[in-house]
């Protein structure tokens, strides 16, 4: 599930597609749906709807007319239904959230595509406004996309009923479009949003009423890659970081680029498999200049290292949680980094961090 449009890099990578061009966007979606690898997916894209989640003329962007008509329909025409039972949409928000908070059952196979174009929020209008100096939330959030936090739930409600276990990628993917402009109280809104969403899977899985737990399941937090974001100062002192303005006010901050960087990346790791992970950080980031200054984030892996090692976690046997007593972790939670070159702080709490 992202924020931006469920058939997007991301989403479409966790969700088995495979394509020659990310641009190839029908096939794509096709494939996520048909192929009989997801149970839920999630993320704009909905033909029916705008940025600002105004109803408009059917747009087809993502899905054909004859995909669209058998989300909506049940039938399998276009051929999106694949094996399995049929796709149930639900795409208002009073629909998602009532799955979400359980008041109403979660079907086999769930489709939530938001009543949106590019993003369930970063994209709302902004007509006049001054992207270097907007703060966040000037301009009100609209009230009919979901939040993370609901689509979150929404999921969990569906796929946490087996015994076999389950892997949800959860995206904040508008912060990607938002540094790609420059546009800083936007990054900010979905940074917040993702927290939030962090925090409630934290939540979920510390319940008593689910089967999950740190012995069982394994939280990943991380980023594919960062952008060129720094502080004001950062054309003098390399690297520096932003200046707090106080609260209200955006930090003080300085753009490089509107591209991706190949900086390093966080990476927190919590519960079952936390510690391999951990160890994975076998390399330094470190870098000391003629001054003597020292730069760099300490202990390192890679996104490589840390992709051929999920798989082999996700093999392992899941046990569903015993009812009471609920058992401790057995193994603390980890903090690393990973990028196409990524630092790794040392092994320390869980605690979240921007």
């Amino acid at each position: 599930m992202t924020t931006v449009q469920l058939g997007d890099a991301t989403p479409a990578a966790f969700g088995g597609a495979h394509s020659t061009s990310r641009g190839n966007r029908h096939q794509i979606v096709h494939e996520m749906f048909a192929s009989g690898t997801l149970d839920v997916i999630a993320g704009t894209g909905h033909p029916g709807f705008d940025n600002d989640g105004r109803p408009r003329a059917p747009d087809y962007c993502w899905f054909t007319g004859a995909m669209w008509q058998d989300l909506t329909t049940g039938t399998n025409a276009g051929g999106i239904q694949g094996p399995g039972q049929p796709w149930t949409l639900a795409s208002a928000r009073d629909e998602i959230a009532a799955i979400a908070s359980g008041a109403r059952p979660a079907p086999a196979r769930l489709a939530m595509v938001i009543r949106a174009d590019e993003g369930h929020q970063s994209y709302r209008a902004c007509d006049g406004c001054d992207r270097t100096t907007m703060r966040p939330y000037e301009r009100p959030r609209l009230e009919t996309s979901p939040t993370l936090t609901e689509l979150a739930m929404a999921a969990l409600a569906r796929l946490s009923g087996g015994d076999n276990g389950f892997y949800l990628m959860v995206e904040g993917g508008a912060v990607d479009r938002a540094m790609h402009a420059n546009f800083l109280g936007r990054a900010i809104e979905e940074y917040d949003e993702f927290d939030a969403a962090v925090a409630a899977i934290v939540a979920w899985i510390e319940r008593p009423d689910t089967p999950a737990d740190w012995s069982n399941t394994l939280l990943v937090v991380t980023a594919d890659h960062d952008h060129h974001l720094h502080g004001p100062d950062a054309a003098r002192l390399p690297f520096a970081g932003l200046a707090d303005r106080g609260a209200g006010q955006l930090p003080g901050h300085r753009w490089f680029a509107t591209t991706h960087s190949n900086f390093a990346v966080p990476l927190f790791v919590r519960g079952a498999g936390a510690l391999r992970i951990a160890a994975l950080a076998d390399a330094e980031d470190r870098f000391r200049d003629r001054s003597g200054q020292t730069f760099g984030r300490g202990r390192m892996t890679d996104q490589a290292a840390l992709g051929r090692l999920l798989p082999d976690l996700a093999r392992q046997p899941v046990s569903p949680r015993p009812a009471s007593p609920r058992p401790a972790s057995p193994e603390p939670a980890a903090a690393a980094t990973a990028s196409a070159a990524s630092p790794a702080p040392p092994v320390r709490s869980d605690r979240q961090e921007r």
